[in-house]
């Protein structure tokens, strides 16, 4: 991983404006999953951290759980989708092929203004990529205010017969990125990949290599192959040197993190990565208990639960951090403005 992956920010910096979430109505619990399974619950509860998990409603889709999580960010801001210059939907599950989430969502929003949407597809790292993104057009001057949504329905792709579907659940979150004042907002952010990875975490069939057809449906090749273990081993090793790196570039260590929002992948990556961090684990906002594993979601579900519940305050230095398939990486460091 290559020092050059590091962006600085310090001609033009981004803040959170407002943040929103939203999570379907139906709940799965870990104990019926673990009974119907013959898996152990302990192993689930405690290794995993996942009690429970949202499941979306038949007809509700990942437009459906983005445009919700937006309205809510959006309405926090005080502004209105009028006031959006981009939207972007980080998203692994969308609604279809063609055409993007991001264009869904805009026409769910309504409004009368036809601003640029797309999808951005980095798995559960999509909302750091994201920030990466949207801080350019706003660096650049080209737009001021971006709508940044991460969204997933990873029930649809998950196979309830197989164990690896106590990690998932479905969710959305929504963030607002406007112009810091000096000194604030996005500080410093890295992004990596390394596509030896790329079978890590992968949906084999449904995309142009192997188009759907009844020989990939009766084969499960439409259900998400996870390999835990592996995953692991590569995020405590890629994401401590990304945030090693975002730290020093800010100038700061891991005692000035007031809050660190990361990607809801298991209790037990979140410790490993405290661990390997030195930062103490009560830093960590989590939020794996109650919702599982919401890819491109899971950041910010996270901001938005810490935003909601214990605060952030003005001049509190949070670090962001995750991984996803791909593999994809990336960190950021932000000095919060009210």
């Amino acid at each position: 991983m290559k020092g050059n992956n590091l962006h600085r920010l310090a001609s033009c910096r981004v803040k959170i404006a407002g943040t929103g979430s939203y999570a379907p109505a139906r709940v799965i619990s870990s104990s019926s999953l673990a009974e119907r399974l013959g898996s152990s619950l302990d192993w689930i509860n405690n290794t995993l951290g996942v009690y429970e998990r949202r499941q979306a409603a038949p007809s509700e889709t990942t437009s459906d759980l983005a445009a919700e999580a937006a309205r809510r960010a959006l309405s926090e801001a005080n502004l209105t989708t009028n006031d959006v210059d981009l939207l972007i939907v980080a998203t692994t599950t969308p609604d279809r092929l063609a055409p993007s989430t991001a264009t869904i969502v805009q026409h769910k929003l309504g409004g009368n203004r036809h601003y640029p949407a797309f999808d951005l597809a980095a798995a559960c790292a999509g909302f750091i990529y994201g920030l990466a993104v949207a801080s350019q057009f706003i660096a650049t001057g080209m737009y001021e205010c971006v709508l940044l949504i991460g969204s997933e329905t990873l029930t649809r792709v998950t196979d309830w017969n197989q164990r690896d579907c106590v990690y998932f659940g479905d969710g959305a979150g929504a963030a607002v990125l406007v112009r810091a004042r000096p000194d604030y907002g996005l500080l410093a952010i890295e992004l990596g990949a390394d596509g030896s990875g790329w079978d890590l975490f992968t949906v084999p069939a449904g995309g142009a290599e192997k188009p759907a057809s009844h020989q990939t449906v009766e084969s499960g090749e439409h259900f998400s192959r996870h390999n835990g273990s592996s995953i692991l081993n590569f995020a405590v090793n890629a994401v401590p040197q990304a945030v090693t790196r975002v730290l020093a570039e800010s100038g700061l260590t891991t005692a000035d993190i007031e809050a660190v929002i990361a990607h809801q992948a298991s209790m037990q990556t979140l410790r490993a990565l405290a661990d390997q961090l030195n930062i103490p684990f009560s830093r960590m906002t989590t939020i794996i208990k109650s919702f599982g594993n919401t890819g491109a979601a899971s950041l910010p579900m996270t901001l938005d639960e810490r935003r909601r519940g214990e605060g952030l305050n003005q001049d509190d230095f949070v670090l962001f951090m995750g991984l996803g398939a791909g593999m994809t990486w990336g960190a950021a460091v932000m000095r919060w403005e009210e």
